[in-house]
């Protein structure tokens, strides 16, 4: 299906010598910088901007497991996005997709190699790309995915904020917002996998996006998964009221992948999914039907973020607060009371 856009009739021209953006932003150069500056980095887009109509085509490639190594695995990316990415604008793949889902194989290749190759990928075919992959920066090894347009330019590098299970053990988690970048006029968020399940993270940049890509390794039982996919991300884009794409690896015969990559529209429609093998997910996005969602049910317009942005789960002094009640005077100020001291709430224990 060929992508149309009522905001124009064909792309600007690319330039055709650079891949990575390089100019100097902090005293280090290149890629080094591309990536360091990207933890900190996020578009500040207004939500109530006048903003052209823009159709916009993206796939989504429901992977097997990662197997090969991250050279081999850079060439099959190639390879799948000159097949599968003509006459659309984004591609997006599975978390960790170059390494795996676990700590970085002893053969990685450096960094700046790989943001290299990304680049050279989303330039010669065209298109952006968000790309799970490990990187290492201050010797902290983060879970994250690099978001490349398709100028060949690195605009981000996000980490995981949210990690689950073994991942404490394998990954640093990041410490910033969803990354809000604008790709020729369709605005995208990032959040990685278990990201997703956490709504007042999502919030945070919900009146800045028109789609949260979530590349992700959903693995488990039935019982596990199926709440994730069929409550969790529709509940997401229903109360964000905008799209949200799901990319998940594919399952196979040594793990309890589910694959079920999908798309769901700002009303919380699933609009096009994948069965459990690996498949290609095809669809179009378009911004009238964001503005269109949020024009229709304003839970953006009408949430009121100070009077809930004191909330910190466990914390008494929110919870006294969220009662009406001051906090008495031997709880600190962040919440926590010191060793001898103690909230007159908690229960009595025998020591």
């Amino acid at each position: 299906m060929a992508p149309t856009s009522t905001a124009r009739t064909a792309r600007p021209a690319r330039a055709s010598a650079s891949r990575v953006d390089r100019r100097p932003t902090g005293g280090l150069p290149g890629s080094l910088q591309v990536l360091l500056d990207a933890w900190t980095t996020a578009s500040a887009l207004g939500g109530s901007q006048r903003r052209c109509a823009v159709d916009f085509g993206i796939v989504g490639l429901q992977l097997a497991p990662a197997r090969a190594g991250v050279a081999a695995r850079l060439d099959a990316l190639d390879a799948l996005v000159g097949e599968h990415a003509p006459g659309r604008h984004l591609v997006v793949t599975p978390e960790l997709t170059l390494t795996g889902y676990g700590p970085p194989p002893p053969d990685a290749l450096p960094d700046a190699v790989v943001l290299d190759r990304l680049a050279a990928i989303a330039a010669h075919h065209d298109v952006a790309l968000v790309v799970g992959h490990a990187v290492t920066t201050g010797g902290a090894v983060r879970n994250a995915a690099v978001v490349v347009d398709r100028r060949g330019r690195v605009r981000a590098v996000h980490a995981k904020a949210h990690l689950f299970g073994d991942e404490h053990d394998w990954f640093t988690p990041g410490d910033a917002a969803p990354v809000v970048v604008d790709l020729d006029g369709l605005r995208v968020a990032v959040a990685l996998c278990y990201d997703v399940e956490f709504p007042e993270y999502v919030r945070m940049v919900a009146d800045e996006v028109d789609l949260v890509v979530v590349p992700a390794v959903l693995l488990g039982p039935p019982a596990v998964t199926r709440p994730i996919l069929d409550l969790v991300l529709p509940a997401r884009a229903w109360e964000c009221r905008c799209y949200v794409l799901y990319v998940n690896v594919a399952g196979d015969a040594e793990t309890e992948g589910v694959g079920s990559s999908r798309l769901v529209g700002p009303d919380g429609t699933v609009l096009a999914g994948c069965g459990p093998a690996p498949d290609v997910l095809r669809a179009t996005v378009r911004t009238t039907a964001v503005a269109a969602a949020r024009a229709e049910l304003g839970y953006l317009r009408d949430r009121r973020p100070c009077l809930y942005a004191g909330h910190r789960a466990g914390v008494p002094d929110a919870a006294a607060a969220l009662r009406g009640v001051v906090p008495p005077d031997d709880v600190a100020t962040t919440g926590v009371a010191t060793p001898n001291q103690r909230h007159p709430d908690a229960e009595e224990t025998q020591p």
